[in-house]
């Protein structure tokens, strides 16, 4: 594992509660078969109580998507041995390796978590009705774990191909669970137990998970975090809040929508989706990812830039949509006519006169990235993926 949060582990093992009752029958050793039937029998128990569905009857998918995250998979896939998911359930894991440039470092890594799990077989998965990927496969009675590769660098692709696979596995719920961020070991399990009764219901479309924000030691760091308590400095400034690092959605629904748009931010598209359609994201706020943000002022310039571009390529997409473009200026503040951002400022201001500086800085901030970003944009909007922001590996 690579400098992981500080909190990350420490966090988890206070309020976890996923542990073993012993056995109450210790007048004699028991066998190796007997412990791990004993183990296996404790699983399905917590298991039924969490989701309150028998994991025999759970069809899910967890797309992993991989784009030069050798730093950060080895602490995925050790929470994801300790994800307390019982092999009944019928869960396959798509690690999606998408236009990795990291001499292949990142594939040898799954390569070698599949040797580990198992006997891994080659086997080739259509991913439409004339085109098919190869794929290292390794089972454990009903989950799978498969490793694919595409040349495309884009991780709006990659989720498409696995909820495609997800369709034809007959997953209810897919996940996707970054590669470049650190998930809490029952993280899975929670996201769900509150996601998979109420997609099956249709009672939800989407369902997000909690962010837990760290910084790396800067000389801005301790500002930048306050400043995100105090006015959420930081934040993307879209109400519906759904964080790409872990969600779920309901596959039929996304296959139906035709799949994610081709553009960057899966995420943002994914809830504009969901609210075109009547109903808002859901949270499950105990499945729990972490992750870093920009901690220096060049940085978090370069992550505002980034999300101007985000929204102007969002915006063209659905140029001839009105709901969805009434949905993006609403969200986004510096999405809105200079009148109408002015305007939000003033509000800001005079609703609370003691952070009138930080609202200030803020705008500062946002008015310099959507020069910036409408001039890149202009230059390239067939953007596919970002580059990475150093600070927040």
């Amino acid at each position: 594992m690579f400098e992981q949060p500080p909190a990350w582990m420490p966090e988890y093992l206070r309020k976890s509660d996923l542990l073993l009752s012993p056995p109450t029958d210790l007048s004699s050793p028991w066998p190796p078969a007997k412990i791990r039937d004993f183990l296996n029998d404790q699983q399905e128990q917590r298991w039924r109580e969490t989701i309150g569905i028998p994991a025999e009857e759970i069809y899910a998918t967890i797309i992993v998507p991989i784009h030069n995250e050798q730093k950060t998979l080895p602490s995925v896939l050790g929470a994801l041995m300790l994800s307390d998911i019982p092999d009944s359930a019928h869960l396959q894991f798509l690690f999606i390796v998408n236009g990795s440039t990291d001499d292949g470092a990142s594939r040898t890594i799954v390569e070698q978590f599949l040797s580990d799990l198992g006997e891994v077989a080659e086997e080739t998965i259509p991913v439409s009705s004339d085109s098919s990927l190869n794929a290292k496969t390794v089972s454990r009675n009903n989950l799978r774990f498969s490793l694919i590769g595409t040349d495309i660098a884009s991780k709006t692709n990659a989720l498409n191909i696995g909820n495609k696979i997800a369709l034809d596995h007959g997953s209810v719920v897919t996940i996707n669970l970054d590669a470049n961020n650190w998930v809490e070991p029952d993280a899975i399990l929670n996201l769900l137990a509150k996601a998979y009764p109420a997609i099956l219901k249709d009672e939800a479309l989407v369902f997000g998970s909690k962010y837990m924000i760290a910084y790396r030691p800067s000389a801005l760091s301790e500002f930048l975090k306050g400043a995100q308590k105090q006015i959420g400095l930081l934040g993307t400034g879209y109400s519906s809040g759904l964080g790409g690092w872990l969600m779920a959605w309901n596959t039929l629904w996304l296959d139906r929508q035709g799949g994610f748009p081709a553009v960057t931010t899966d995420d943002y598209t994914l809830s504009l989706l969901t609210r075109r359609d009547g109903k808002e994201v859901m949270f499950a706020q105990n499945a729990r990812v972490w992750g870093y943000f920009a901690n220096n002022l060049k940085e978090k310039l370069s992550t505002y830039i980034r999300l101007v571009k985000d929204k102007l390529q969002v915006a063209d997409y659905f140029q001839k949509d009105e709901q969805v473009l009434k949905l993006i200026e609403g969200d986004n503040t510096y999405m809105r006519p200079l009148y109408k951002r002015l305007n939000a400022l003033i509000d800001q201001m005079l609703h609370d006169p003691f952070k009138a500086g930080l609202f200030l800085l803020k705008f500062m901030a946002w008015e310099y990235a959507l020069f910036w970003g409408k001039r890149e944009y202009q230059k390239n909007s067939q953007i596919t993926t970002w580059e990475a922001i150093d600070s927040t590996r």
